[in-house]
């Protein structure tokens, strides 16, 4: 029997649970209002919070699509994101494979990429340029780590 050719490989994505940035928010509820769909909305991931996603811009990169979304207790939304990548603080674009939590040394800002901390070798600090990764999540789940997402 041939395979069917077209409609995609469903394969293996990274799922996450994500926040709306305040903008994304805004166009979620108008969207609801207006009847218009959320799920297969494409996002970017944001650096304004933890886990935080925006909706992406046009002629933007996507790095993921909403999967399904929830109203919570604190008048947000709660949503699962399919993520296949990321861009990077160097503006380059990396297929996303999984999200590795590090002890951090420093001042580590969401967004930025990891190197080895030169004073332990097994804390991580935070660095624009040269690393590697994309911190999407500080002191996750308590003071002193980063979640990074490779």
């Amino acid at each position: 029997m041939s395979r069917v050719v077209g409609g995609g490989d469903f394969g293996n994505f990274l799922t996450i649970t994500a926040i709306p940035d305040s903008t994304f928010k805004s166009e979620i509820t108008s969207l609801i209002s207006s009847g218009t769909g959320v799920v297969g909305k494409l996002v970017t991931i944001a650096t304004s919070g933890n886990y935080t996603v925006t909706s992406a811009a046009a002629n933007a990169k996507p790095d993921g699509d909403v999967i399904a979304y929830e109203r919570d207790a604190v008048n947000t939304y709660v949503l699962t994101c399919r993520i296949w990548g990321y861009t990077d603080s160097n503006s380059v674009y990396h297929p996303a494979h999984c999200i590795r939590n590090f002890d951090y040394a420093g001042t580590p800002a969401r967004g930025y990429q990891i190197l080895v901390s030169s004073s332990t070798y097994h804390d991580v600090i935070a660095t624009s340029t040269t690393g590697i990764g994309k911190i999407l999540g500080k002191d996750v789940p308590t003071t002193g780590y980063v979640d990074v997402i490779f």
